[in-house]
Parts: C-alpha cells; structure tokens; sequence
C-alpha cells in the first residue's frame, strides 16, 4: 500500500510540472503583459513606466529565467504578489480556500447524509414490492441530476430571499458582521444547490448496490435463520453495500471543490472560484 501510494504521489510531479509550464507560458501571450495589468488603463502604462515595472519584478529577463525564478520561490512558499491588489498571493489564496472549504466539506456532509438514507430505504422498500417510495426517490434523484447548480441556485434566491425573506442572497456574512447562526443563514442555500447533484448519484449508487446485496445468497440465509429485517440490514447489506458508496463519496469530495466556481459566484460566495 506504501509503495502504491508513493508512485501515485511521484506519479503527480511530471503533470503538476507541465500544468506550471503550460499556464507559466500562456500567461506571458496576454496582449500587453503583467507590467501594463500592474500600471492600469489610466494612462500610466507609458514605455518609461512599463520598463521600470518590468526591470523591478524581473520581467525583462529570459522567460526561461523567469519561470526558474519563479519555480525556486514557489517551491519555498513565496507565490509572489498579485497584481490587481499587491497582497501576497498565498495570504489570498488561503483566505479564499477557507471559504470554499466551508461549502464543499458541508455540500459533503449534506450529499451523503440524505444521499445514503434515501437510496438504501428505496431499495428496501422496491425489494418489498412497496414501490411509491422507490417512485419518489428516483423521480428526485433524476430531478437533481437534471437541474444546472446555476438555475437551482437562482430559484432558491428567488423563493427563500425574494418571496420568503427568510435568508440572504450573497455573501458568507452580514455587512456589519455576524455570529455563527448569521454564517449559517448565509451558508445554507450555497450548500443545498452544491450537493443537490452528488447527493442524487450518490442515493442511486446507493439504490442500486443495496438492491444486489439483498439478492445474494448470505442474505437469504438470514432471512432463513429468522433474522429480524433490521438486523439484515444492519449486519449483512450495510457493510457489503457500502463499497461503492464510499468510493463514490470519495471521488465527489475532491471535485466539490472544484465544482463550487458556478455556486460561489450564482451566491457571491467570497471563494477560490470568485
């Protein structure tokens, strides 16, 4: 297991390598370069300015320079400053983080929670031949497969800001600050349209793995020894029905952090994606 996870990790290195060159590189073909972006439209992008500027941060160098330099530093921790607001990049970039990993670890938690209830009593209640639950389950399930993040999002604000006024539209804060119950006011419709998608995948994973868990033999013979249905459940189909389930879990936990860029902006979310 080390060693597999070891060569995972070495494996990383050459594409994290040619993702640096490849944004290193098309960042320097922008029309106008970092040193006129740092001077603005205002008219102070002169040729004086603009090689000042370039003779300060480096920019006059070899490219190939430039971006061994600007290995070397990222390698010790130091991203540099940004242009737009002068604050050191790592400083923004954590502050951001934090937020986007609020929304996605609680989109996580609310995916699974509902996800993996519904899915397994909708396969119970479809092997008893009780299929109105079953019905209902799927129907939503295929709803939240079907409906954009960005137009849940906007039909929330709508109904829960607009109609109701129950919660507010954008921000993770009030304007004049807030305690937890105001963070949570403001975390939770970020939170319902981000885990609407993988909460509904996760309840048909969940479906169907604990619906050919209760057609193996072991569970027949459960059933045949008197076991209660309860017991079943809990013993023998949760355990076996489980392995997909968290491998599921598992795969939406990281690109929930990609996948909040729509929600975080449909909510003026202070994140990575904004």
């Amino acid at each position: 297991m080390g060693r597999f996870l070891l060569a995972r990790i070495l494996s990383l290195i050459p594409t994290i390598f040619g993702i640096s060159v490849v944004v290193f590189f098309l960042l320097r073909l922008v029309p106008g370069g970092p040193a006129a972006a740092m001077l603005g439209p205002s008219g102070a992008a002169n040729p004086e300015n603009v090689a000042r500027i370039k003779a300060e941060y480096g920019l006059d160098r070899p490219i190939y320079e430039q971006y061994l330099t600007w290995v070397g530093k990222a390698v010790r921790g130091d991203l540099g400053r940004s242009i737009a607001t002068r604050l050191p990049v790592r400083q923004i970039v954590l502050g951001r983080f934090k937020n986007t990993l609020v929304l996605a670890s609680s989109a996580a938690l609310l995916a699974t929670m509902p996800g993996v209830t519904s899915g397994m009593l909708s396969a119970v209640y479809s092997a008893r031949g009780r299929y109105g639950p079953d019905m209902v389950v799927t129907g939503l399930s295929t709803l939240g497969l079907t409906t954009p993040s960005f137009a849940l999002g906007v039909f929330l604000i709508v109904i829960f800001t607009s109609t109701l006024h129950w919660l507010p539209a954008a921000g993770s804060q009030s304007a004049q600050g807030g305690g937890l119950v105001d963070r949570l006011r403001h975390l939770v419709m970020p939170v319902a349209t981000l885990s609407a998608g993988p909460a509904a995948i996760i309840a048909r994973i969940a479906r169907t793995s604990t619906l050919e868990v209760l057609g193996e033999d072991y569970v027949r013979m459960a059933r045949a020894k008197g076991l209660s249905d309860r017991s079943i459940l809990w013993r023998h189909v949760l355990r076996n029905a489980s392995i997909p389930i968290v491998t599921t879990i598992g795969l939406f936990a990281g690109s929930l952090l990609g996948g909040s860029i729509i929600v975080e902006t449909v909510f003026g979310w202070p994140g990575m994606g904004r």
